[in-house]
């Protein structure tokens, strides 16, 4: 132990007191014997951190170009540690220490309050063994990095929990072991008898956030009468100001903004020592809440259980842990529910579940999170083209949830094409080149602006053909399978319809004309394709505007899946395709899933740097497949009245039926009508209902079918047939 050294400063004056220690801020480095040590630790200050030389200037340090060995003490000239010193004050004992330790290199030395008792503002504490502890590190494990070294030692303090929770920071300083006059000297020191030096490496897996004496575990070991008396404990707030060490003021808000602990006077403490740095101020803890530390209200059993700690209030850290974890919890105005969002791990995606009042503290103490006195009331509402969740200063939370892939960025040289599986089965779906083309514009320019379009796409043919292979695993995975629904097209006749509310895509499957709700189910479709705001309404809630997101493709293996009338706008109507995709030279088969997802991303890709155009997105094309389902469309009466403004004489021929039921005369009458219409340009009311009841198998008075052929646009007037004045039409 004769050549046993020690790497520390001193500072370069004698100090004879802590108040005149406090003021002495020039140290110079030294590697010192044991014998050396002793004497140090009794007439100087002393640390094991070195600081660089040099000069404060506007409150900002700037070292000195030339260093001269004479280090300024502070955090910022910080330099490098050499080891860490653990500064015990009470409930540990130097023998326990001696046992403790023996296997380290290092001293144990007593301090200026060893065993004397303690004045303070509301008493005296008893005497006891006070007394510091010297671990240095091995000279390659010294730590030139002062954020490092902050970490550091305080994982040596959440090891060695008993020390004093103050001593962290890289510009510690501690005082020497004096003797007021006329008191007896108990000044103690030995040399620990190991071989070990302290690990810095070891110490590492100590490293965590907050004071170590503010665990959950001493949480959950605290007995019925602390309970009561936590509750007692004040709690701060964020525009409470306090003293840094510099004497300075500052606003708990401010410091909570920092990313490093502070040390501070503390604000509860009544220790009335005005040089005591004692408290210590923790930006967040394990839970993420702020709270400070007193060690000399821990000596006299004040704070959170006792330990010296308080903490921010519940309502303010309630809004400080949300706003930096993202969890949630919210009272939605649309529907007065209770609602919380947080990070599931096992979905493996941020989440939003409704609660009731009791289930919501479940689901704050499983997050760690205060029960504020209020929840925040918000717009809980769809926002698709938004990632951000949560925006409290403008009211809102946004339940649409964006998957990675939609959010992420286009790497360099990637989604140069349409991934291969991914193009064949939307060829295969749209066999027709243009209609093709036209459907990735309308596709990208969804993803790009994830916003709304007002046009549609109606994909038909036989069953098999990919629809829903390509809905569930590409449309799904692009937009979120918690945003994309399936209805029957029979759900938009119901009164209930607040899936629109919560859906960015519906899928409307097994489409087809039903004549006798044509007229009802085209007027619900219309504005729900092409409109921004729907009326909305859920079982026992009320009907209510709402913004419509949903973007819809509509899939069917009929031929005469929607109604659709001349002057449609809304769909595009893709070939009926009359071959499975399953039957194709190139189908994998079961593999057929892995492939497409392997895809997808960089399909999304691709379109994300498509040249949308949102003219195109929102105009259908006119093609021979949407003309045959337009037609399709049309009942008799229909091509009936279409053909009557036409002056379609020779449909008349060809539509007449060898059927004289419904009080229509016989085929020869009505071939003469027929004609005689068509050399005179103009008809009867009374021939043109029979024509009607022949062709649309329905009769209908004289008043009825007046009424029907104004429904239609057809006017009835006077008009003079055969010489004789009557009822009828003349055509133009």
């Amino acid at each position: 132990m004769e050549d046993l050294k020690f790497k520390i400063s001193k500072s370069t004056q004698e100090v004879y007191s802590k108040a005149g220690g406090a003021k002495v801020v020039k140290f110079e480095t030294a590697e010192v014997s044991v014998d050396e040590l002793t004497s140090i630790v009794r007439r100087y200050n002393f640390s094991m951190s070195k600081w660089y030389s040099g000069q404060k200037v506007a409150g900002r340090f700037i070292p000195d170009e030339n260093q001269t060995g004479i280090g300024h003490c502070s955090n910022d000239s910080f330099a490098e540690m050499y080891g860490i010193v653990l500064d015990i004050d009470e409930n540990y004992t130097l023998e326990q220490a001696k046992f403790d330790f023996a296997h380290y290199v290092g001293v144990v030395f007593t301090s200026t309050s060893h065993q004397v008792k303690k004045k303070t503002g509301n008493g005296v504490v008893d005497a006891c063994d006070r007394f510091r502890i010297f671990l240095p590190f091995e000279p390659d494990e010294y730590i030139t990095d002062k954020q490092f070294a902050r970490e550091i030692s305080k994982a040596a303090l959440t090891r060695w929990s008993f020390a004093d929770q103050s001593c962290f920071d890289p510009a510690r300083k501690y005082y020497p072991t004096t003797v007021a006059e006329g008191q007896e000297d108990k000044f103690e020191f030995f040399v620990l008898g190991g071989d070990e030096y302290l690990s810095v490496r070891e110490l590492n897996k100590y490293v965590r956030e907050g004071n170590p004496l503010d665990t959950e575990t001493a949480d959950k070991k605290i007995t019925k009468t602390m309970k009561i008396s936590n509750d007692k404990v004040p709690r701060f707030a964020l525009d409470d100001k306090v003293q840094e060490e510099s004497k300075a003021w500052i606003t708990i808000r401010d410091l909570s903004e920092r990313k490093y602990e502070t040390n501070i006077f503390c604000l509860f403490c009544d220790d009335i020592n005005s040089e005591s740095r004692s408290a210590v101020f923790y930006p967040k803890n394990w839970r993420g809440v702020p709270s400070l530390f007193c060690q000399h209200c821990k000596s006299v059993g004040d704070g959170h259980n006792g330990n010296g700690i308080f903490y921010l209030n519940d309502s303010e850290a309630y809004y400080l842990i949300s706003q930096r974890t993202g969890n949630l919890a919210f009272l939605d105005k649309n529907t007065n529910k209770l609602f919380f969002g947080s990070y599931d791990r096992f979905k493996d995606e941020y989440h939003i579940d409704q609660k009731d009042f009791t289930t919501i503290k479940n689901a704050l103490k499983n997050h760690y999170m205060p029960n504020p006195e209020i929840f925040p009331e918000v717009r809980y509402e769809l926002i698709p083209d938004s990632d951000q969740i949560i925006n409290l200063e403008e009211g809102y939370v946004n339940s649409y949830v964006a998957p990675p892939l939609l959010k992420q960025p286009v790497p360099e040289g990637k989604g140069q094409t349409i991934p291969p599986t991914i193009n064949r089965v939307i060829s295969h779906m749209l066999t027709e080149p243009q209609m093709r083309e036209h459907f990735i514009n309308w596709l990208a320019w969804i993803v790009q602006t994830r916003s709304k379009v007002r046009t549609t796409f109606l994909l038909q043919g036989v069953q098999g053909i990919g629809k829903n292979l390509f809905y569930d695993l590409v449309i799904k995975k692009i937009f979120g399978v918690h945003y994309c629904t399936e209805v029957h097209q029979n759900k938009f006749l119901s009164r209930f319809n607040s899936f629109m509310t919560t859906n960015v895509w519906v899928l409307v499957n097994e489409a087809e004309i039903n004549f006798s709700t044509k007229n009802e189910l085209s007027s619900k479709l219309k504005p729900f394709i092409t409109d921004e705001w729907v009326e909305a309404e859920a079982k026992g809630v009320d009907s209510k505007p709402t913004k419509n997101h949903c973007n819809t493709l509509f899939f069917s293996n009929k031929r005469n899946a929607v109604y659709l009338e001349t002057s449609d706008r809304r769909f595009n109507v893709c070939d009926y395709v009359e071959d499975p995709i399953y039957k194709t030279d190139w189908w994998p088969g079961l593999g057929i899933e892995n492939k497409i997802n392997s895809e997808i991303e960089d399909f999304v890709y691709y379109l994300k740097q498509y040249k949308a155009d949102s003219g195109r997105a929102n105009t259908t094309l006119d093609n021979a497949a949407k003309q045959d389902l337009i037609s399709i469309s049309k009942t008799n009466a229909d091509q009936f009245f279409e053909a009557l403004k036409n002056s379609d004489y020779i449909w008349f021929e060809e539509s007449l039926v060898d059927d004289s039921s419904f009080g229509a005369p016989g085929m020869m009458e009505l071939k003469e009508i027929v004609q005689q219409m068509t050399k005179d340009k103009k008809i009867g009311r009374d021939n043109l209902s029979k024509l009607y009841s022949n062709i649309c198998q329905k009769k209908q008075t004289p008043t009825t079918f007046t009424r029907t052929c104004t429904q239609f646009g057809i006017k009835v007037q006077s008009v003079r047939v055969q010489g004789l004045v009557t009822k009828g039409y003349k055509f133009i």
